[in-house]
């Protein structure tokens, strides 16, 4: 039988709410219990109702535990993860620092590279693609050079010979400050009449300066090792390992 409920009055909640209300005993069994309930009984509900409320009560509490132990073992877990990044973190630093040490340290034995230009300057490689020379004796207006530039540099002025049928140059230009020196124009060159120099040494205050007509392009360029008042330097170990490496077996 349900004690919780009466027949024709309020529910009881606890043992409590009985023990301090200003109503007599007598009303209290008149109004909440049937008339057949005998006061052996009585007390037995309120017993009955004690225990349940502290039971619901200790299961609360114990939920509240059990939910604190699982956020307490949550947040460990969530430390020892953190801590573990940092760790991780913290070696990979020191590792980047130890290579840069090395590589620091290993430039401290190599010999010096700088070279004290323009007192000094380097004697270049054969295969060095500097300013272009050009023949104009040579030359015969075929424009295959300028068909095989990638930006069509070279312009060619020619006129065509009806008495004899042949090309006549006229002019021959090639724009240096658009120059990309792929020696495409001088591999393709039947006549060879094109050929790449050593001559490095363009920069000029007026960029018109570097278009160079057929007369500036046939200039020989001076020798760096005929030139006296410049130091010339050619045992230098890097550039004794890049020829190594660029000539072929």
């Amino acid at each position: 039988m349900d004690f919780t409920k009466a027949t024709n009055g309020p529910t009881i909640k606890s043992w409590m709410e009985i023990s301090f209300t200003h109503i007599s005993w007598q009303s209290i069994i008149n109004n909440f219990f049937p008339t057949s309930f005998t006061v052996k009984e009585y007390y037995h509900s309120i017993i009955i109702l004690y225990f349940h409320d502290l039971s619901q009560i200790r299961t609360r509490e114990r939920n509240k535990t059990s939910i604190k132990i699982f956020i307490d073992i949550h947040d460990m877990f969530s430390m020892v993860t953190e801590f573990m990044n940092y760790g991780q973190q913290t070696v990979r630093a020191a590792r980047y620092i130890g290579q840069g040490f090395m590589i620091t340290l290993s430039h401290a034995s190599r010999l010096p590279v700088t070279i004290q230009y323009p007192y000094e300057k380097l004697i270049t490689s054969e295969r060095f693609r500097g300013r272009i020379h050009f023949e104009f004796d040579k030359c015969i207006a075929c424009e295959v050079c300028v068909r095989v530039c990638p930006i069509d540099l070279p312009v060619i002025d020619w006129k065509l010979e009806t008495d004899i049928r042949k090309k006549r140059l006229l002019n021959y230009s090639i724009d240096f400050g658009i120059c990309i020196f792929c020696g495409n124009c001088v591999e393709y060159c039947p006549t060879n009449c094109l050929s790449m120099t050593e001559e490095y040494e363009l920069s000029t205050y007026d960029r018109h300066e570097l278009n160079y007509n057929q007369i500036s392009l046939g200039r020989l360029p001076m020798s760096i090792i005929n030139d006296y008042t410049t130091r010339t330097i050619l045992n230098l170990p890097e550039i004794k390992k890049l020829d190594s490496r660029a000539t072929p077996n």
